[in-house]
């Protein structure tokens, strides 16, 4: 195979015709100059259109691409003004590259999946890119993608709120979900009632009249914010933050429990010198720390080794506190529950 059909092949470009190849060993990059197709030139970068010139040039503009291995690729090519009778003046249209980007689709494509998976600076290291390209790539690829966002608010029956942290500090952002799509709809900086309202104020009456069902958890904020704007709502509260109050009571449960050991221990006589006899320390009842607390609240199928042997020391000394985990297992099997 010819080095310039294996180039193209590998960049995945179609209507381009390469030039030559250039490897940089300073930088270690491949530079790839290419051609646009008759066919393509003089193009309308927004409806697509041909349209008459306007301005040419005569410098090499450049796209990065997808890396070849540890190589960093680089699409050279010229690039005119072309004068559309709907749009005016712009840069004309180039197969491998998005409106305004200095970046192929493919790698643009490549940036968005891999920020859905990690964070930001995560990225950035892994594409060679600055982090704030990363967030100019994602606003490009929702533009795109979703011109009009409003379509995310129809058909709305059933939505969610609640309110997350991100960075270091108290810095939260509020979420509102479809619930019949499982998808985030909106998002929003900072918590309260202003904020959660700037939400219900794209709304339609039409489509606030639409809403059925609101999950969320016990703020009061969000009740308002129901009640003012949706007249036909009902407030659930969703099992996540149920769950989350009978593991608050469940451990103040423990403290209880734990306090009373340890103020029966202190009512005990002293234990002599020596090795206890056998049996003694296993009627011990204040031998336990953090293992405790991580055996009682989190899930049994995702419990280690040491945490059941935690709660099975649990279920036989500290009948109380078994019991009140029990209560807390038994709440969240019911929102695992079918509706039959």
């Amino acid at each position: 195979m010819a080095l310039k059909k294996l180039l193209k092949s590998i960049l995945n470009v179609n209507c381009i015709k390469i030039i030559n190849a250039e490897f940089d060993h300073v930088s270690s990059s491949l530079y790839i100059r290419v051609e646009i197709t008759k066919g393509q030139r003089s193009r309308c970068p927004v409806c697509g259109r041909k349209c008459n010139g306007y301005d040419s040039t005569t410098e090499y503009r450049s796209w990065r691409a997808l890396d070849f291995g540890a190589c960093r690729v680089y699409i050279l090519s010229h690039v005119n003004l072309v004068q559309c009778p709907v749009h005016g003046i712009h840069t004309e249209q180039i197969p491998w590259a998005h409106h305004h980007s200095g970046f192929t689709r493919e790698f643009e494509q490549q940036v968005a999946y891999l920020a859905l998976h990690l964070n930001r600076t995560e990225v950035s290291k892994l594409m060679r890119i600055n982090w704030r390209t990363v967030g100019m790539i994602l606003s490009r690829t929702k533009d795109r993608l979703e011109p009009d966002s409003s379509i995310r608010f129809k058909n709305l029956r059933r939505i969610g709120i609640d309110e997350t942290s991100y960075r270091k500090g108290h810095k939260y952002i509020t979420v509102v979900i479809d619930h019949d799509t499982d998808q985030v709809i909106w998002v929003g900086k900072g918590t309260g009632k202003e904020v959660l309202s700037s939400f219900f104020a794209l709304l339609t009456q039409e489509q606030r009249e639409s809403i059925e069902l609101t999950s969320a958890d016990g703020a009061r904020w969000i009740q308002s914010c129901i009640e003012e704007w949706l007249p036909n709502c009902e407030r659930c509260i969703d099992g996540f933050h149920v769950v989350q109050w009978a593991i608050e009571c469940m451990d103040e449960l423990r403290k209880e429990v734990w306090r009373e050991a340890k103020q029966k221990k202190r009512g005990q006589p002293k234990r002599g010198r020596g090795c206890p006899k056998k049996g003694e320390e296993a009627k011990a009842a204040t031998k336990y720390g953090k293992s405790y607390k991580y055996a009682l609240g989190k899930n049994p199928e995702n419990l280690t080794e040491h945490q059941q042997s935690c709660l099975d020391e649990i279920k036989e000394l500290y009948p109380k506190m078994f019991r009140g985990y029990q209560l807390k297992e038994g709440l969240r099997k019911v929102f695992q529950c079918r509706k039959d």
